[in-house]
């Protein structure tokens, strides 16, 4: 269930960042839209009735960006807790996404600034080890 809210989130963001006039709007779209087709994958495979299960829904997104690729990977995983730890174990690939380059990039870029609360020059001067989003 709180998958499902996430990738609400996701998609409020995706289409405040990609409006319709937007250049990068339809892979704003196809990205949402796979994501929820794997939340619904993995709701529909977790055990409903086993006492004991594990029931959290897990779903790794890997925005991947190279001098030689740019896609985004969705995929189920498991993983191992120790204390605050989490270790993936393995991962059940679910769909690999080949949006533009651009919008890979400008994505991850987006995806920094929200998560750390940052824009302009801080968001670059964050960004510097990684060549390929840094803006010069």
């Amino acid at each position: 269930k709180i998958l499902k809210r996430v990738i609400g989130e996701i998609r409020k963001k995706e289409e405040a960042n990609w409006p319709a006039s937007s250049q990068h709007h339809d892979d704003a779209q196809r990205y949402v839209e796979a994501l929820s087709k794997a939340q619904e994958d993995i709701w529909n495979r977790l055990p409903k009735f086993e006492r004991g299960a594990d029931q959290r829904q897990k779903l790794l997104i890997e925005f991947v960006l190279s001098q030689d690729a740019a896609f985004i990977a969705l995929a189920e995983y498991e993983m191992r807790e120790s204390g605050d730890a989490v270790r993936v174990t393995s991962r059940r690939p679910i769909a690999l996404l080949q949006p533009s380059r651009a919008y890979v990039e400008n994505n991850m870029r987006l995806i920094a600034a929200d998560s750390f609360k940052l824009d302009g020059d801080k968001l670059d001067e964050m960004l510097r080890p990684l060549a390929l989003l840094h803006r010069r």
